[in-house]
């Protein structure tokens, strides 16, 4: 039987609060999310989505570092590796984008009805399929270990992932997706057909 990682930590920290027979077997997680959230702004994005109404928010960018206030209609939150984001459409540029949750100064509801919502974003609801192998100039032995490691059983692992999500599941698992630029051993994985 195989689990995810988080699968297994959930098992042991269930057990581990039952019984503490599992105390001081070494076992951490090193993940480190990046971007705290305060429980106020998550409530407020909650909101708005059950509400399918707005919100006013001041946003920070690469573009507008000190911020910049925007209306933003939320109808997902997703957890991407290292941080938060909310799917939502935005009045300002006329399109579904992602906002990270961290880059938000200010949130305060706007009771006017999302002018779309999670059916109109087509990037969500695009499902694209992503086929990951092992980098095609690690060794054949090489390759054989990457396989067995990511995907016991198969060559390859194929993905349905949401169009708009792709690019977080690519940093995630940095996958190579110039094989010629995006080398071993820093890329063990490649996205397949990738060019």
């Amino acid at each position: 039987m195989r689990g995810s990682p988080d699968d297994y930590l959930r098992a042991i920290n269930r057990l581990s609060q039952a019984d503490n027979c599992l105390d001081g077997i070494g076992i951490y997680d090193s993940r480190i999310d990046l971007s705290l959230v305060s429980q106020k702004l998550f409530a407020s994005i909650v909101q708005a989505i059950r509400r399918k109404e707005g919100l006013e928010i001041c946003y920070r960018s690469m573009t507008n570092p000190k911020g910049q206030t925007r209306t933003v209609f939320p109808h997902a939150i997703v957890r991407a590796p290292r941080r938060w984001h909310m799917r939502a459409w935005c009045s300002q540029r006329q399109e579904f984008r992602d906002f990270v949750l961290g880059r938000i100064l200010s949130a305060t509801p706007v009771a006017t009805t999302a002018p779309g919502g999670r059916e109109q974003d087509a990037d969500w609801n695009d499902l694209v399929e992503m086929v990951i192998v092992p980098h095609p100039d690690l060794t054949p032995d090489q390759q054989d270990m990457i396989a067995e490691e990511f995907f016991p059983g198969s060559r390859s692992l194929r993905l349905r992932i949401r169009k708009c999500l792709q690019l977080y599941v690519v940093q995630d698992l940095q996958l190579a997706i110039d094989p010629e630029r995006d080398r071993p051993p820093q890329y063990q994985l490649c996205l397949f057909g990738a060019s």
